[in-house]
C-alpha cells in the first residue's frame, strides 16, 4: 500500500508542472461560459470531469518521453506496483475533478439562484465518473502495452468512438434514442438499488479486465 501511495504522489509530482495557470483559466472559463449559457450549474460537474480526464494519460506521456520507467526500480517499485499506482491515480483525479466540479456547481447555483439538489448532483457525478472511467479502462491497456509515444493517437480512439456513437445515435435514430434513454431512466427511477448494483458490477468487471490486460502487456515490456 505504501508503494502505491508513493507512486501516486510521484505521478502527481510528474504532472504538476503541466497544470499551468493558463490551462486552469481556460478550463474554468469554458465551464463558466457553458454553465451560464445553458443556465445549468450542474453541467459544470461534467465539464470539469472531462477536463481532469485529459490528465489521465499525462504520467504515461511524461514517463515515456523521459525514460522514467527504468528508474522505478530505484524507488523499489516493480511493474505490478506501477500498474496499481496508475489505476489509483486514475481514481484519484476523478475524485478530485468531482470535488472541484461539485464545489463550482454549488457556487453557480447560488449565483443563478437555482436549487442545489444534492441527490441529483451525486447521481450525475457518479454516472459521469463511471462513464468516463470506463472509456479510460480501454485506454490504459493500450498505453501500458506500447507506451505513449508509440501509441500516438490510438489511446484517444475510445473517446472518438464513444463520441461518434452518441452523435450518430442522435442524428440517425433520434426518436429511438430518446425512447431508449427514457426507458433506462424509468428503470433507474423505479429500481434505483437494482440499477445501481448492476452498473457497479459491470464497472467492476470492466475494471478487472482492464487491469489484468494492462498487467499482461506491461509485465512483458522491457526497458
Amino acid at each position: 500500500m505504501k508503494k502505491i501511495s508513493n507512486l501516486l504522489k510521484l505521478d502527481f509530482m510528474i504532472i504538476k508542472p503541466y497544470i499551468t495557470f493558463i490551462h486552469l483559466f481556460i478550463f474554468l472559463a469554458v465551464t463558466l461560459y457553458t454553465s451560464y449559457s445553458n443556465a445549468s450549474p450542474i453541467s459544470s460537474i461534467i465539464l470539469i470531469l472531462m477536463f481532469t480526464m485529459l490528465y489521465a494519460s499525462y504520467p504515461f506521456a511524461i514517463v515515456d518521453q523521459n525514460g522514467v520507467d527504468s528508474l522505478y526500480t530505484i524507488f523499489g517499485l516493480n511493474k505490478k506496483d506501477v500498474i496499481k499506482g496508475r489505476y489509483a491515480f486514475l481514481l484519484a483525479i476523478n475524485i478530485l475533478g468531482a470535488t472541484i466540479g461539485i464545489a463550482i456547481s454549488f457556487i453557480l447555483s447560488m449565483i443563478f439562484k437555482t436549487e442545489f439538489i444534492l441527490k441529483e448532483v451525486l447521481i450525475i457525478t457518479i454516472s459521469t465518473i463511471l462513464a468516463l472511467s470506463t472509456t479510460q479502462f480501454i485506454q490504459y491497456p493500450i498505453l501500458f502495452k506500447n507506451g505513449y509515444l508509440k501509441s500516438k493517437a490510438t489511446p484517444y480512439l475510445p473517446f472518438a468512438i464513444v463520441g461518434l456513437i452518441v452523435i450518430s445515435g442522435e442524428l440517425l435514430f433520434k426518436d429511438q434514442t430518446l425512447i431508449f434513454i427514457n426507458k433506462v431512466t424509468q428503470f433507474f427511477v423505479f429500481n434505483p438499488i437494482l440499477g445501481a448494483f448492476g452498473v457497479l458490477i459491470i464497472w467492476l468487471v470492466l475494471l478487472f479486465i482492464s487491469y489484468r490486460t494492462s498487467y499482461k502487456y506491461y509485465i512483458r515490456r522491457e526497458f
